[in-house]
């Protein structure tokens, strides 16, 4: 299946890219000391402390007037329907409208946590901390346009899924995790395989565009193969310095076949973390994008 990072979160880049350097010169103009311990306290870790339709109407036929005087009629805005069912986070800051779980704690959450060398999935609750954001907020300003996300169990965290009923709690087989000392480039030039059960998986990039060099462009594809499969898991469509990497590779979801978590943005300012299970491929596939995380940067 064509994984499609929406049209609305690509404009979002390219709004926020445009303001971000108004935003940094007014911050510095505004701020040009900001100590190392207002940055600590920033990027601190929040404890828990505490766990803390409208009526349907109707008209009668006989009832609907003849003619709607349109001054009278407020316009209500529509709420775009999430693209996945299933929720992806990071223990990371987010702008607001970036987190769909609203400010406070929410449980029923797994998170994929390393463990020395070994990686559980988890029940996990989360906190949603409404914070001021650095580059959109005034310093002297109430407004919390920010979000932070944070997890009860102390232990490093991949990532965290809501709604993922199709996954079990336990330890989780992982070949490969790129962390930020261990980062894996994608470009097209890239290749690389992996063994797991006695199968071989193959992650490659088709490109069409013609052009020389390794990197991508607007006719980049990403490519999954294993024997005589060959998936196409991504296409882009729009690319601004676009880059991607590789973030983790293992059995989430327990069915002996590898899984995928691969972060694939359009834009240099962003990132856009898809997760691909096996045991929700279509037939004749080898897996399917089930959730993604989308971060505009600056």
């Amino acid at each position: 299946m064509k994984t499609i990072i929406t049209a609305t979160f690509i404009l979002s880049v390219l709004l926020l890219a445009t303001n971000c350097a108004r935003s940094n010169s007014a911050q510095t103009l505004q701020n040009t000391n900001v100590s190392k311990t207002e940055v600590e306290a920033n990027n601190s870790t929040n404890t828990f402390q505490n766990e803390k339709f409208a009526p349907e109407t109707s008209l009668s036929n006989n009832s609907m007037p003849e003619s709607v005087d349109d001054n009278s009629v407020e316009e209500t805005e529509v709420t775009e329907k999430p693209k996945y069912a299933i929720e992806l986070l990071m223990n990371a800051e987010y702008y607001a409208e970036e987190v769909e779980t609203s400010v406070g704690i929410d449980k029923g959450w797994l998170g994929l946590y390393r463990k020395k060398n070994k990686y559980f999935l988890l029940p996990t609750t989360i906190e949603v901390e409404a914070v001021s954001h650095y580059l959109r907020d005034d310093e002297n300003s109430s407004e919390m346009t920010g979000r932070k996300v944070s997890s009860n169990i102390k232990l490093p965290n991949l990532f965290l899924l809501k709604n993922a009923d199709m996954l079990r709690e336990g330890e989780v087989k992982t070949v490969f995790y790129g962390d930020e000392t261990d980062l894996d480039t994608i470009n097209r030039n890239y290749r690389r395989s992996f063994n797991f059960n006695g199968r071989e998986y193959t992650l490659f990039v088709e490109d069409s565009s013609g052009e020389d060099g390794e990197h991508l462009t607007e006719k980049s594809k990403m490519v999954v193969a294993q024997g005589k499969t060959k998936q196409i898991i991504y296409e882009q469509e729009y690319c601004s310095d676009c880059s991607w990497n590789l973030c983790w590779v293992g059995d989430l979801d327990a069915d002996g076949k590898l899984d995928f978590l691969v972060n694939l943005n359009s834009h240099y300012n962003s990132t856009c973390h898809v997760l691909f299970l096996s045991s929700q491929a279509e037939d004749g596939k080898l897996v399917r994008d089930v959730a993604e995380n989308c971060q505009m940067g600056c």
